[in-house]
């Protein structure tokens, strides 16, 4: 029997359209690919072939809905055609705050993931008014095996106040918890669930994120824990109709384990990935990968996030893309388990692009014999970049042998770093191309 899921979008004037998604059932064994696949020198969107689907609801004449992860291309995956709109329209009384300006809800909608509560929630946070708290039941358990939309609400803040919101079907092209244009909105305080127990990376259900964040300006997830989506656990891009670019975007204090990427930036300025653990995923853990070459991405803070490698992990923990990417600040972070990374840190875009300015400075890096193929910190085409007060611990007793390599970068700073651990003498500071002007190292 074919199991049917409702997409749900929530609007701003209480409306709810409903459409009908028809999910995989079974996971195809031609479509998924180990991510152990690509080699340990594979870096950035060209290890993502086929990775990137246009957003549900919009146009895909842009790149807001894509995963990311290039510029599309013959092996992309097909766009996922939006369901019929308003095939039913539904309400409910409004609901009266329980506490001041926080809403509770409803004790009769299903909250043990027995069946599926994705039209009810999304029924009921369409009469939660703007500026208000909307609050589940405490270590509730609902199951979303449709999509949860937000559309154009403005101060909304979703506590899930400790309750796991779990798929168990995959549905191709819809996110979890999904969040088109409005301002000042905070989801907190809850554990989402894929559909992907196995950290298996598979292009048809790549865009199974736990959180897309489309156009918002202001925009706050906190307290997360996101495991087992074929996706991101937050993805963030513009909204189209109009193209809106999102601002002032926050991943913190958060748990990711995820089938693609942790944390994905397409474009738009001001995000901040604070106090956050990632445990792994097939690619990055945090990636600023603009689809197209005219996307900017600026003011990017990654700060004090602890980053773990696992051996099936073949990207990097962070990497800085982009032909426009400007002000980075990489402050505090830590590697943890790192058997296998072959670059920590991989900061790159084309020649004749404009990404400029990038500190690193506090983190500690974990060096290991992978780092043969890679230096830990690869930087190429960019300029202004610091390197400085960072921490290099030496385990293994083969690597690279620059703990930062430089192709065609200019205006370098690297100063007052530790290499440390049994092999620090293999390891010298900084290596560079001819290309490469205004390096200064002390």
């Amino acid at each position: 029997m074919a199991l049917v899921a409702a997409l749900a979008i929530v609007s701003s004037v209480g409306v709810l359209s409903l459409g009908v998604v028809t999910p995989n059932s079974v996971r195809s064994s031609t479509a998924t690919l180990s991510p152990q696949a690509p080699p340990k020198t594979c870096r950035g969107s060209a290890c993502k072939v086929g990775s990137r689907v246009p957003a549900l609801g919009f146009s895909s004449g842009g790149s807001g809905g894509g995963t990311g992860g290039g510029t599309g291309g013959p092996n992309s995956a097909p766009a996922i055609p939006w369901p019929s709109p308003r095939l039913g329209i539904l309400s409910t009384p409004s609901p009266t705050p329980s506490n001041g300006n926080v809403y509770m809800i409803p004790f009769d909608i299903p909250h043990s993931c027995a069946s599926d509560a994705s039209t009810r929630i999304a029924q009921w946070l369409a009469t939660v008014p703007d500026n208000a708290t909307a609050r589940f039941l405490l270590g509730g358990c609902y199951l979303l095996n449709g999509s949860v939309a937000v559309a154009n609400r403005t101060g909304l803040v979703i506590d899930g106040n400790g309750s796991t919101f779990k798929r168990i079907v995959p549905v191709p092209g819809a996110r979890i918890w999904r969040f088109d244009f409005g301002s000042n909105l905070t989801i907190k305080n809850m554990k989402i669930v894929g559909t992907d127990p196995n950290h298996v990376y598979n292009a048809t259900n790549a865009t199974e994120h736990a959180i897309a964040v489309y156009g918002v300006q202001g925009f706050v997830a906190s307290g997360i824990t996101a495991t087992q989506v074929w996706g991101d656990c937050l993805i963030a891009t513009h909204g189209d109709s109009p193209q809106t670019l999102p601002t002032n975007v926050t991943f913190q204090n958060s748990t990711c384990d995820s089938g693609r990427q942790g944390v994905s930036v397409i474009v738009g300025s001001g995000f901040t990935f604070r106090g956050n653990t990632f445990l792994g995923s097939a690619f990055d853990d945090i990636n600023v990968e603009p689809d197209v070459s005219t996307q900017a991405v600026s003011n990017l803070v990654i700060d004090a996030n602890t980053l773990d490698h696992p051996a099936w992990m073949v990207g990097a923990e962070l990497s800085i893309e982009g032909c426009h990417t400007t002000n980075v600040q990489i402050t505090n972070n830590k590697d943890r388990n790192v058997p296998s990374a072959s670059a920590p840190v991989w900061i790159y875009t084309k020649p004749g692009c404009t990404s400029s300015g990038v500190t690193l400075s506090g983190n500690t890096w974990l060096l290991n014999s992978a780092n043969g193929h890679l230096a830990p910190i690869d930087v190429s085409n960019w300029s202004d970049v610091r390197i400085e007060g960072d921490t290099f611990m030496a385990s293994r007793p083969s690597g690279f042998g620059h703990i930062v390599s430089l192709q065609h970068a200019c205006h370098v700073s690297y100063a007052r770093n530790r290499i440390d651990g049994p092999y620090r003498d293999i390891w010298a500071p900084v290596v560079a191309d001819p290309l490469s002007c205004d390096v200064t190292v002390s």
